[in-house]
């Protein structure tokens, strides 16, 4: 079974990666849901760009809030998709995602703050095949993902 106690140390890398994608060494002070952007706890090794915290939900497919994230991404790019056990959202400073199992891998629901076609909440997507219930091979998703300022931004289903 896959589990996702990777998750808060992936959720600080992803940060990190985000904020160095910019070119900007600024600390940001919000996140995409305009809460307070935190800094890690501790110094991160071998990282010279500004980072924070990201936040980080998991719930069981059964627990799924009408109007959140996950019911958003299972009535839109995931209508198709029969998820199991946990689900995870998360809101970074330049977007938020939806990640989710199915029966044949993960499936992730990318959102950002930039422009889209068409107004749709979510700009792009992944997927990652499962092999014996690992996955053998994370996806990027570049597409239509901008962050405010209209850069493109890219994510990895991992």
């Amino acid at each position: 079974m896959l589990r996702f106690s990777f998750l808060p140390a992936l959720a600080v890398a992803l940060s990190v990666a985000t904020a160095g994608c910019s070119g900007d060494n600024s600390t940001p002070n919000a996140l995409m849901d305009g809460s307070v952007a935190s800094a890690p706890p501790v110094e991160l090794e071998g990282v010279s760009d500004s980072a924070v915290l990201t936040k980080v939900h998991t719930l069981d497919v059964r627990d799924i809030d009408p109007g959140s994230l996950a019911a958003d991404c299972l009535v839109g790019p995931a209508r198709d998709e029969r998820p199991t056990g946990q689900l995870v959202e998360r809101i970074g400073v330049n977007g938020a995602s939806v990640t989710l199992r199915d029966g044949s891998g993960l499936r992730a629901c990318d959102d950002s703050a930039g422009p889209r076609v068409e107004n749709r909440r979510w700009c792009g997507g992944a997927f990652g095949q499962l092999y014996r219930g690992h996955l053998g091979d994370p996806r990027l998703d570049i597409g239509g993902c901008n962050k405010a300022d209209g850069l493109r931004l890219g994510r990895a289903c991992a």
